[in-house]
């Protein structure tokens, strides 16, 4: 959706993120010499290194909260943490690393079922019909290329739009051809 032109935000209500959760075994830690913060500042460099994210540290369960992790769970897994004189260890062997989701912050309902809903809002300079038409056809091409996902338009402010420039056209015709006359 974000390719077709004139698309100006995307909102999705309902569904949840993904999430990878680090908890770190303390006992572990110490025996390394290492510190919560130690682990989640190597986190936070890593995730600045891919595309976005965010670290999220709770000192009191040490616990460590990502989203959007680099390359999965297995990379996170392996990612190394300096130890002092030059080694390292593998985050594994300090914290169990989780493919999780994040806490569910909106929800979406079509009729008396949970769905997810995709609100998309055209940017300025753009025309609200030539958006719409743009994004029916992504949502088609991507309803064909996925027959195990049902889509479907739950409403739209488009339509009104276009039947208020239809009934001006009319009228304008119909002024144009009493003024002939």
């Amino acid at each position: 959706l974000r390719s077709v032109p004139g698309v100006g935000d995307i909102a999705r209500l309902g569904g949840v993120d993904r999430e990878v959760a680090v908890t770190v075994d303390p006992t572990r830690l110490a025996a390394f010499g290492l510190t919560i913060g130690d682990v989640a500042e190597r986190l936070r460099a890593a995730q600045i290194d891919a595309s976005g994210g965010r670290v999220e540290t709770t000192m009191s369960r040490s616990t460590i909260r990502l989203t959007a992790a680099a390359d999965g769970v297995d990379a996170l897994r392996a990612l190394s943490l300096p130890l002092l004189g030059g080694a390292s260890v593998p985050l594994g062997e300090v914290a169990t690393v989780e493919d999780s989701h994040a806490d569910r912050t909106s929800l979406a309902y079509h009729g008396d079922q949970g769905v997810i809903a995709v609100e998309i809002k055209r940017s300025n300079g753009y025309s609200d019909i030539d958006v719409a038409e743009g994004s029916r056809a992504a949502v088609a091409r991507l309803a064909a290329d996925h027959p195990e996902v049902r889509l479907a338009e739950a409403t739209t402010t488009v339509d009104a739009t276009l039947n208020d420039y239809q009934a001006s056209m009319h009228m304008l015709y119909e002024g144009i051809g009493l003024a002939v006359l």
